[in-house]
């Protein structure tokens, strides 16, 4: 496998997955070709839903169609591996500090700066992105083992 095809790989997986719990896993497994290109466009369109069932349950929440919630789920894996790691790093001592609350805050800010840069995406206050992105986190990690059972038998 050349670099670029690794490279490739790594980055379609990351961004088509939501990332915050298993990203260390998807990230091995994406190396090591252990995910199938339907696996990873079954994550892409799980973290899609995703959005659209958060906006139905959160208030102060709103998508405007299926393709807005496609390009949320890929910027977000986006943001997940290139603006997520650089705040947590900055805000570490906060978060020793909180002892790892303040990761919420990391992600919710994060989700609020999604609702920023997609046009069909409102966000209208901090709480509704701090429970959206911890809804997010929690049925994704929910889905993700899902998918990780599902694979393994």
């Amino acid at each position: 496998m050349s670099y670029l095809n690794c490279t490739g790989s790594f980055l379609c997986g990351c961004v088509l997955f939501e990332g915050w719990i298993f990203s260390s896993i998807i990230r091995t497994r994406i190396l090591l070709g252990l995910f199938s290109t339907m696996h990873l466009l079954a994550l892409w369109i799980v973290n899609a839903v995703l959005f659209l069932v958060i906006a139905n349950i959160v208030p102060g929440i709103e998508i405007r169609d299926f393709g807005t919630a496609l390009w949320l789920a890929l910027l977000w894996g986006c943001i997940s591996i290139t603006i997520r790691p650089i705040l947590l790093l900055l805000t570490l001592p906060v978060t020793i500090l909180t002892l790892g609350l303040f990761t919420f805050v990391v992600n919710g800010f994060l989700f609020w700066l999604l609702s920023q840069m997609v046009s069909g995406f409102r966000v209208t206050s901090f709480g509704s992105a701090l429970l959206g992105a911890f809804l997010f986190s929690l049925l994704g990690w929910a889905f993700g083992r899902t998918f990780r059972k599902s694979g393994e038998s």
